[in-house]
């Protein structure tokens, strides 16, 4: 199944892959339809609005150039993009002499086709939503909101949000305004400036009580966030949880769980976790 489809379901993108490893590719009539032998024409309206869940960010964005190349052919204008994840929008700086700047050779390329309309979620840093043409951001506290019931469900008790750090600081405030809470936890994590790995993670508090949301953007290895949930059970939490919108965990959920105790997430990004790996983390102890 291809990571590009149409939003409304109504065709399929089918990859052709040539002996040099570039590919192609061919829009055609939905499986829903063939199944049931029912002829739709593939008109621009049913086609003009297709979605992207990034696998490989490199090749994703040539995909995406192909499928809309491939509708401008025919005939399909005003093409919107939901775009959930924004590759390289976690590298909207250049780090040191002779780097490029990661984020904005993708917008660059990514303007290029013209999109009428590219709809992102909960973007690392106004960085990236500056640099996208046409763009429509849907926020984290919208996002979470979203989640609310199952978070409820799995968690069961009340519980309080934590920033875990102070870029975190803004979003997160929002987000707790908008469930109604009084305040908030605030992290504070330090990075040795030259290799980027965080040295001490600390809270702003001495006491913690009950259940804690840790609420972030993204989680790659997800250490950052271990390191906090074992501060905040040294303190007094009773269950901690995670929340971010893209959840990456390349080497899988096993480590983590020594601390946390549930993950929620928006967006699963490349192939290393899946819905069914999230689920039994959150009910292995049930």
């Amino acid at each position: 199944m291809s990571n590009i489809s149409f939003v409304r379901s109504c065709a399929e993108i089918k990859w052709v892959t040539f002996s040099d490893g570039t590919e192609t590719c061919k829009i055609v009539e939905g499986k829903f339809s063939r199944e049931l032998n029912i002829s739709q024409p593939l008109t621009p309206e049913k086609l003009n609005h297709i979605q992207c869940n990034i696998k490989d960010g490199t090749r994703d964005l040539i995909r995406i150039g192909l499928v809309n190349d491939a509708l401008d052919r025919l005939g399909v204008k005003d093409i919107t993009l939901t775009l959930p994840y924004v590759p390289q929008a976690r590298a909207d700086r250049t780090f040191e002499y002779g780097n490029p700047l990661p984020i904005k050779v993708f917008t660059n390329i990514l303007n290029s086709y013209n999109f009428k309309k590219v709809i992102i979620e909960d973007p690392h840093s106004d960085v990236t939503s500056a640099l996208i043409n046409n763009v429509q951001v849907v926020g984290q506290t919208q996002l979470v909101k979203r989640k609310l019931p199952y978070i409820k469900a799995i968690m069961e008790d009340d519980f309080k949000l934590c920033a875990p750090d102070l870029g975190a600081t803004k979003k997160i405030f929002d987000t707790v305004q908008a469930l109604g809470h009084e305040d908030y936890i605030q992290a504070v994590k330090i990075r040795d400036v030259t290799t980027g790995e965080i040295v001490k993670c600390d809270l702003t508090i001495d006491k913690v009580e009950g259940n804690i949301l840790i609420v972030d953007d993204i989680s790659d290895g997800g250490m950052s966030f271990y390191f906090l949930a074992d501060k905040l059970k040294a303190k007094g939490a009773k269950k901690v949880g995670l929340y971010v919108t893209h959840a990456i965990f390349p080497n899988g959920l096993d480590k983590i769980a020594e601390k946390i105790d549930y993950i929620f997430t928006e967006n699963i990004i490349g192939d290393k976790l899946t819905r069914d790996m999230i689920e039994n983390f959150n009910t292995r102890n049930k």
